[in-house]
């Protein structure tokens, strides 16, 4: 185990992929344990300050994607390790990435505007540098309260290693050199196949951004795990990696956008309520249906198939193994 309880905030654990694979020949338990640790590290990392205020927002940027991917694999053997022990691992690593939610929206809001800034024309220039400011000094107090609360960093890293402790110790993982192993996959891959189909249909019957942020998740759950088992799938299925991780960027952009909005409109916002601000809520909410449409077509082709076509893949692949 990468034990990182200890670190300062100097020091960081070596740099692991944020790509997970399986290596060729690797027992399949064996695999999936060796990558959610790694993974573990990757996000105990993003509670390690930096010397250089600059990195921050990567490593925390980091720490969120890999905190994302450790999910997706608990979901991927949930049935091996029981739903009590699923749950509990899951409500841990969610926790912990969400200490590090206000840094990333923070920084996240910035990219937004800039780049709401570039595509949107007629947005008076002097509105948006002056939120623009106010973002700014927003993430720099938060990064100054994130370097102060060293023993909150602490406690992240702790849990974390506490987490990485008892996954080496997964009940009913130990299957590794069972033939045919892979196929007690398949319930969790289809369930969260369906799930994103689910989702996909309530956000094209809505609109809400509730039901899109919902199907954003599915879709990144499916694509970890699709990652995951790279080398190891149906060319159909794997072939699908890539056009999911464009449809999750599409739907991050809108999430991003709903922040954004959100923001706009508070009281603390640096704009107040009137032509300014109404121009640019419209400004974003344009290129948040434009964001919607282009995701509902690439969902199409990527939900196209019915979960019992995708079992019958998965379970005809693995079966021949």
């Amino acid at each position: 185990m990468t034990d990182t309880s200890h670190l300062s905030d100097a020091e960081s654990p070596s740099d692991s992929s944020l790509h997970m694979r399986l290596s060729p020949g690797e027992p399949l338990d064996d695999g999936l344990r060796r990558i959610a640790l790694e993974q573990l590290a990757i996000a105990a990392e993003g509670f390690c300050m930096p010397t250089d205020d600059a990195a921050l927002s990567d490593k925390v940027h980091r720490a969120r994607k890999a905190s994302k991917r450790v999910r997706a694999l608990l979901r991927l053997v949930r049935d091996d390790i029981g739903t009590a022990v699923y749950r509990n691992e899951n409500a841990v690593i969610r926790d912990q990435s969400k200490r590090l939610s206000n840094l990333r929206i923070a920084n996240v809001l910035i990219e937004t505007l800039d780049l709401l800034a570039a595509d949107a024309a007629g947005l008076e220039p002097d509105v948006v540098a002056d939120l623009r400011l106010g973002f700014v000094a927003r993430r720099d107090a938060l990064i100054e309260e994130f370097r102060a609360d060293a023993d909150g960093r602490a406690a992240a890293r702790t849990a974390i290693a506490c987490a990485s402790a008892r996954i080496e110790a997964w009940p009913g993982f130990d299957d590794s050199d069972e033939p045919n192993s892979s196929l007690r996959l398949v319930p969790s891959v289809v369930r969260v196949y369906e799930r994103g189909r689910r989702a996909m249909r309530s956000a094209r019957n809505t609109k809400t951004a509730a039901d899109f942020h919902e199907w954003r998740k599915q879709v990144n759950y499916l694509r970890y795990q699709i990652e995951a088992l790279r080398g190891r799938l149906p060319a159909k299925l794997e072939g699908s990696e890539q056009p999911l991780n464009e449809l999750s960027e599409t739907l991050g952009a809108e999430h991003d956008l709903v922040d954004l909005a959100r923001v706009i409109e508070a009281d603390t916002s640096p704009i107040p309520s009137g032509a300014d601000q109404s121009e640019l809520l419209a400004a974003v909410e344009q290129r948040r249906r434009g964001l919607q449409l282009a995701a509902l077509r690439a969902g199409k082709a990527s939900y196209r198939e019915r979960p019992t076509r995708v079992a019958a893949a998965l379970t005809g692949h693995w079966g021949e193994g």
